[in-house]
């Protein structure tokens, strides 16, 4: 299997990354992985210093850290850069994205404590030892009275 190290410059939430390829190994699995999180142990020597970014397995991951494993290895973990992997869906959906949101932790979010409670009945019985418990939450577009 191929692992591609580059050296990413953009920021984690952008389509069509500004990568710069570094230098591409060849790996073996020794055991099963969680490929949204792999975790990878290779010698220092096939690692660039700048790599912070890799292709594997037609996915692509951001390396989120790495740890120094006896003085020949490290541990380097990642987590899949699902914009990156899947952004061909992405580009090609039929969405449009009218504007971009901003953070905004001053802004004052119009809440209620107010509960509604529906109980509805079914003919079905489930056994003791097993239960369903449905919440929903939802907006509206009528103003909330505080």
């Amino acid at each position: 299997m191929k692992l591609t190290f580059y050296n990413n410059k953009d920021t984690t939430n952008t389509i069509n990354k500004d990568l710069t390829e570094l230098t591409t190994i060849d790996i073996n699995f020794k055991q099963g992985q969680n490929m949204f999180t792999p975790s990878l142990v290779l010698t220092k020597v096939n690692v660039p210093p700048l790599a912070n970014y890799v292709k594997l397995a037609e996915k692509f991951y951001f390396i989120n850290s790495t740890y120094e494993y006896h003085t020949e290895y490290l541990i380097i973990n990642l987590i899949e850069d699902v914009l990156e992997t899947y952004k061909n869906d992405i580009l090609k959906s039929e969405t449009d994205v009218t504007s971009k949101s901003k953070i905004d932790y001053n802004s004052t979010v119009a809440t209620s404590t107010k509960v509604t409670t529906d109980i509805i009945k079914s003919n079905i019985t489930l056994p003791d030892a097993q239960s369903i418990i449905v919440q929903t939450n939802g907006t509206t577009d009528k103003p909330i009275n505080l």
